[in-house]
């Protein structure tokens, strides 16, 4: 079986990182693991539900400051993941909606800390965060910038 690009290893470290969203663990919220979704292509089979993250990767660019010269060269990429979670809360629940999406948004800031993706990026961060642009208004995304570089003959190694 071949393995996957290293781009598609950061994006489900980035998966696996947001499903460990728990109080038990500092965060503000619990996020169930089943409700970090990557939705496909058409956007079939995708509902919105009340505290679920949606994961979208968007398209892969070129990063030549990150290009080594080699044999092989190694090439510098840039991925941007768009983070999308609808913060929801009961009708009757007195925290006011910008206090539940700043805690959501430090809760993705500090689950995505590692800049380095796990060892697989060069460099990771938030490039873009705005509120309300989901759900009905309630909710958060971030774009998560990540730079990486792999073998110029292979994206599935890790330079």
């Amino acid at each position: 079986m071949a393995t996957d690009s290293v781009a598609e290893r950061i994006v489900e470290w980035i998966v696996t990182q947001l499903t460990t969203i728990c109080t038990a663990d500092g965060y503000h919220n619990d996020v169930d693991a089943d409700d970090v979704i990557r939705p496909d292509r058409t956007g079939d089979g995708y509902a919105p539900v009340d505290n679920g993250i949606a994961v979208i990767t968007g398209d892969l660019q070129r990063a030549p400051e990150h290009d080594f010269i080699g044999s092989p060269g190694a090439v510098g990429w840039r991925l941007p993941v768009q983070i999308d979670w609808i913060v929801r809360r009961a009708a009757d629940d007195e925290e006011s909606q910008d206090q539940l999406n700043l805690r959501a948004i430090s809760d993705v800031l500090v689950a995505l800390s590692d800049i380095t993706c796990g060892g697989l990026s060069i460099n990771a961060d938030a490039e873009e965060i705005a509120q309300g642009g989901i759900g009905a208004g309630q909710g958060v995304t971030v774009t998560w910038a990540v730079e990486f570089r792999t073998s110029e003959n292979d994206p599935a190694t890790q330079r």
